[in-house]
């Protein structure tokens, strides 16, 4: 919201929240002020179109709504920084860029079957993926002990970048 063009509408729009859920009351300065500061990334028209709506099923036995109820989409709050989580990422990096080097093949074959064990987990047995991501998991798991021949075949019919 722009704090120019959208804050009387806003602080009107709290007055009509109040009146209808506080009996008649006008909205305190610190309650617009807080409900500003949690909505002024959501455009004004969703938290009038919410309020509105909220306003039309109120009744005397119904609380306040909270700011999330005037949204239509949860906030995104991001993750505090952590050094350790962050040291990890760059470590894992680090070892997956050393083996693509190192060892293309290796790579290939452990890469697609870290994906198909990710998709594993993000499925479930009746998504449609599921068998598909499972035999995807069996078949570069035991490619890692196959002959050194048989893996670079696996890679060069499945379109791997191992040349």
């Amino acid at each position: 919201m722009d704090t120019l063009r959208d804050f009387k509408p806003f602080q009107k729009l709290m007055d009509e929240l109040s009146a209808a859920f506080k009996g008649g009351f006008k909205a305190t300065d610190a309650q617009v002020s807080a409900y500003w500061d949690a909505l002024k990334d959501v455009p004004l028209s969703e938290v009038q179109y919410n309020a509105k709506r909220l306003i039309a099923i109120a009744t005397k036995d119904m609380d306040f709504p909270r700011p999330s109820a005037l949204r239509n989409k949860p906030v995104f709050i991001p993750h505090a920084s952590d050094p350790a989580r962050e040291h990890a990422e760059r470590e894992s990096v680090r070892r997956w860029e050393e083996l693509r080097r190192a060892d293309p093949v290796t790579f290939e074959i452990l890469l697609r079957s870290a994906r198909a064990a990710r998709a594993l987990v993000h499925l479930g047995e009746g998504d449609p993926g599921y068998s598909e991501a499972l035999s995807d998991l069996r078949r570069w798991d035991s490619l890692r002990y196959a002959p050194r021949p048989d893996q670079e075949d696996a890679i060069a019919r499945f379109g791997g970048r191992h040349g």
